[in-house]
C-alpha cells in the first residue's frame, strides 16, 4: 500500500526529507531487483553463525573452566585466575579500536577467517599450557590472543551479513 501526503523519493532506499519522514510508506515495487538468497550465501551465513556461536561459547565457558584449570595448573590465588580471565578483555579492547576498520579494508569474510585462525591458535596454546614450564604466561598469552580475535569477529560477521544477505533478508 502507499500512504503519502507529500512526494516520496523514487528510490525506496533513499532517505526522504526529514519533514516527510513520517509520511512515506512504500509498497513493494515489482521492478526492484531483489538478489537471490543462493546456496553459497546460505552456507556463508551458516558458517558465520557457527563461528560466532563458538566464539561466544568459548568466552562464556572459560569462566566455568578456570576453576578446574586452577587446580590442574596449580595457580595459587584468585588474583591469578582473574588476571587470566581479564587478559581477554585487554586484547578485546585493543582490537575494538580498529575492529570495524579491518573488515572494511580486507573484506568481512577474510577478517572473520583471520579471526577464527587466531582464535583456533589461542585454543591450541591454551591446551598446551599444561605442559609449559610457565603455564601462567601461556594462559595470559592465549587469552590475550583470543581477545584480539574476538574484537574483530563481531564487526567482521556484520560485514559478512551486509555482503552476503540481500536487503530484504536483513533485519532492521
Amino acid at each position: 500500500f502507499r500512504f503519502t501526503m507529500g512526494r516520496c523519493p523514487s528510490n525506496r532506499w533513499q532517505r526522504p526529507p526529514l519533514e516527510q519522514l513520517h509520511m512515506c510508506v512504500h509498497d513493494p515495487d515489482p521492478t526492484d531487483k531483489v538478489p537471490k538468497f543462493t546456496l553459497a550465501s546460505r552456507l556463508v551465513m551458516l558458517f558465520t553463525c557457527i563461528a560466532m556461536l563458538l566464539q561466544t561459547l568459548d568466552r562464556t565457558v572459560f569462566s566455568v573452566a578456570v576453576v578446574q584449570m586452577k587446580q590442574e595448573l596449580s595457580l595459587s590465588s584468585a588474583q591469578e585466575t582473574s588476571l587470566v580471565s581479564s587478559a581477554l578483555l585487554a586484547g578485546f579492547a585493543l582490537t575494538s579500536l580498529f575492529g570495524g576498520f579491518l573488515p572494511d579494508r580486507i573484506g568481512g569474510l577474510q577478517a572473520l577467517l583471520g579471526s577464527l585462525a587466531l582464535w583456533s591458535l589461542s585454543v591450541v596454546v591454551l591446551a598446551l599450557a599444561v605442559h609449559a614450564p610457565n603455564p601462567m604466561a601461556m594462559l595470559l598469552g592465549a587469552r590475550f590472543a583470543f581477545g584480539l580475535a574476538s574484537g574483530v569477529a563481531l564487526p567482521a560477521a556484520n560485514a559478512v551479513a551486509a555482503r552476503w544477505l540481500p536487503p530484504v533478508r536483513r533485519s532492521s
